[in-house]
């Protein structure tokens, strides 16, 4: 893990990381200045250590082995659907499965084998990946839908402007944003527009225009991960749906990609396929991530809430469920077993 002030790594580096903007908003600034000060008076909740051992209990259970990502074909499909693509797409493409494995993984006890005895991978497992490196995605494939930047998000809601406009509207200098559009540019994240919304006709016209003030920039389009909605077609996937409001992190990333009604929008599953309880998109509802449970036990646990009609009430149940495991885990019998 490395940081840096620049606006990239150097293209090789770069393109072997997963790259990650901060958060840069004044209440972002505010909240870790408070968080700073209290932990310098001493103030706060510190984590209970027998949390720790729960969780260091947990880690020590999980086993290595392999998975399968059923659906990783319908995200090729999705994200070379416009045509050609950048050699950097080869590496992001596997980050993105690498990431899916590391899920399913974390939630094996959760999970359901194949016949070759491999983990299967969850659409849950998915959205919890599509979150977190969507836009790292994007931006190794040349494209800036959701930047953190300011810039970035003043250029989208004017729809084209002048870099000196954007110097005035952000506070630095046009040099300042002269050297961080250059690299966007070349990465085609970036373009530039005449007066008239056009893209120039050559060099010397772009040249021109920038002379006189009249090159305006503008985030250009591109490709992307598919959303959970877009990958599976399910309504239940699309904001506001009961899945979707499941595995939301709260990352603050934007409604991007989730709208219902894009053009850009597949059905790649069918909803007979979801409908069926061993379906890989079904919602897993056992919760033994922490005790020595069995999918035999898990079963039998699941009878008692079958004929519940709400998520709500299930989500109640679930969470009595690993209450009690954590329970079981911090109880003395429990922490002596782990230490």
């Amino acid at each position: 893990m490395t940081t840096t002030i620049k606006g990239k790594l150097e293209d090789q580096l770069d393109d072997r990381m997963i790259t990650s903007h901060p958060n840069t908003t004044n209440m972002q600034t505010r909240d870790i200045i408070e968080r700073t000060a209290d932990m310098a008076a001493s103030v706060g909740n510190p984590v209970d250590e027998k949390i720790f051992k729960a969780y260091r209990h947990y880690h020590d259970s999980l086993i290595s082995e392999g998975v399968v990502i059923s659906y990783a074909q319908d995200i090729a499909a999705f994200v070379s659907r416009k045509g050609s693509l950048p050699v950097s797409a080869r590496r992001a493409f596997k980050r993105v499965l690498s990431g899916i494995k590391t899920i399913t993984l974390l939630y094996q006890k959760q999970r359901r084998r194949d016949e070759q005895g491999r983990f299967i991978a969850d659409y849950s497992d998915y959205a919890i990946v599509y979150q977190l490196l969507e836009e790292s995605f994007a931006e190794s494939l040349g494209c800036v839908k959701r930047y953190t930047d300011d810039r970035i998000q003043f250029i989208e809601k004017a729809g084209m402007m002048t870099p000196r406009d954007l110097a005035e509207r952000t506070g630095v200098t046009t040099a300042a944003i002269s050297q961080w559009s250059k690299q966007l540019i070349e990465k085609g994240a970036l373009g530039w527009f005449d007066e008239t919304g056009a893209e120039f006709d050559g060099d010397l016209a772009l040249e021109k225009a920038k002379r006189s003030g009249k090159a305006y920039l503008f985030v250009s389009g591109g490709k992307s991960l598919p959303s959970p909605f877009q990958l599976t077609g399910d309504q239940r996937w699309d904001k506001g749906g009961d899945f979707y409001e499941a595995y939301d992190l709260k990352l603050d990333h934007g409604d991007a990609g989730q709208a219902g009604n894009s053009d850009e929008s597949v059905n790649v599953v069918e909803d007979s396929v979801l409908d069926d309880g061993d379906a890989p998109g079904k919602r897993t509802t056992a919760v033994n991530v922490l005790s020595e449970k069995t999918n035999d036990d898990i079963k039998k646990m699941m009878k008692t809430f079958r004929e519940k009609q709400t998520v709500r009430d299930v989500d109640d149940f679930i969470g009595d469920q690993l209450s009690h495991e954590f329970s079981e885990i911090l109880s003395n019998e429990g922490i002596g077993a782990v230490n």
